[in-house]
């Protein structure tokens, strides 16, 4: 009993490494799915990022996950840090592929001044 009781500070620190949350890419293969099962379909994507507008030189994040692709082209879940070095409206294009053929393409749009 003793040993136990001594290691719980122990088991609390290692708690606080352990995430609790889904990450960015699980959560959005979720609404995949959800959006999949919604328009009743095989595959579906969703793709966002942290920003809608940023400056030349600044950081952003670019999120995306699916649901019902194989891999083809885009692994089904993942995540880019993004920097660019011109002004522009940027899109970021993903296009998820089936075993069956059938593709789904989700987008979005980063504006840089």
């Amino acid at each position: 009993m003793g040993i136990f009781v001594m290691c719980i500070p122990a088991l609390a620190a290692a708690d606080s490494q352990i995430p609790v949350q889904p990450s960015m890419e699980q959560l959005l293969a979720r609404e995949a799915f959800l959006k999949a099962q919604t328009d009743s379909a095989s595959v579906a994507c969703v793709v966002k990022t942290s920003v809608s507008s940023t400056r030349v030189g600044e950081l952003f994040m670019l999120w995306w996950g699916s649901y019902g692709s194989d891999g083809i082209g885009w692994s089904p879940t993942g995540a880019y840090t993004i920097v660019t070095s011109k002004k522009g409206t940027y899109e970021y294009k993903f296009t998820f592929r089936a075993q069956d053929g059938i593709s789904a393409t989700c987008r979005t749009t980063v504006s840089v001044s």
